[in-house]
């Protein structure tokens, strides 16, 4: 399925369970309108990464295999290849998720009400929507974590369960943002806004969402006939730097109350 008929089918399901709500696909938002910038609950967007010129978060239902794999469904940056698996649906943490019947949880996020804004700081979770998986941190912040196979550092992965709490990501917006640095000096609570440097810090091992445009699989790190030829790895790191910024754009789907 396109991406185009993934959006489409989002849009639908959102017209007829949240016809309180108004849902647009970026490429009918109007991009000078600030408000219509802002992330909220249940909306599927899409995670650039800085460094790699916008290459996409992104994951499919392949699995880290070999006597040292997780067998854990695996996450990886792209270019536009495969757009279609690079939306996220985003919810709120896991601590929310226990006022939940569990039965319900999978419903794109019962307890995040569609429509409500995402802070600056904000802890959420992101469900792949072509998969039903959580993006997933490795480890805590004392243990010793999973490596993830190019650079040695926190493994990040795609997981079922969603009673997990290393599910659960902190936004850490860019201070070098003109919004972010304008509502921080009127003493106001800033969004999670589209084109706006963040980062995303796991809860669980205090470690940074971190791709890097040097490690790229190949023939020689992955084999012949490896299923993530050409894409870029992503892991976790203690750095807080360039190889840890990521925009939200791209497309995507977003609910408005």
């Amino acid at each position: 399925m396109t991406a185009m008929k993934l959006c489409k089918l989002y849009l639908f399901a959102c017209a007829i369970l949240s016809p309180k709500y108004h849902c647009f696909s970026t490429t009918r938002a109007d991009q000078n309108d600030d408000t219509n910038k802002s992330i909220t609950c249940n909306s599927a967007i899409k995670l650039l990464h800085k460094e790699s010129r916008y290459h996409k978060l992104n994951s499919m239902p392949h699995k880290w295999g070999g006597h040292s794999g997780s067998q854990q469904q695996q996450i990886v940056t792209l270019v536009n290849n495969h757009d279609h698996s690079a939306l996220w649906i985003v919810q709120r943490q896991q601590q929310q998720q226990q006022q939940v019947p569990k039965k319900s949880r999978r419903n794109h996020g019962d307890y995040c009400l569609p429509g409500t804004y995402i802070k600056c700081n904000d802890v959420i979770r992101l469900m792949h929507l072509e998969t039903n998986n959580y993006l997933h941190a490795d480890g805590t912040t004392t243990g010793r974590s999973s490596r993830s196979p190019l650079s040695g550092q926190g493994s990040v992965t795609a997981i079922e369960d969603d009673d997990n709490a290393n599910n659960d990501w902190r936004v850490i917006c860019s201070g070098n943002d003109d919004d972010v640095r304008r509502e921080k000096n009127s003493g106001g609570e800033t969004n999670w806004k589209r084109g706006v440097e963040f980062r995303l810090k796991s809860v669980a091992t205090g470690r940074y969402l971190s791709g890097s445009s040097a490690r790229q699989f190949n023939v020689g790190n992955c084999g012949e006939h490896c299923p993530i030829l050409e894409h870029l790895e992503v892991s976790t790191s203690v750095r807080e730097d360039y190889l840890s910024l990521w925009v939200v754009g791209g497309g995507g789907v977003y609910l408005f109350k």
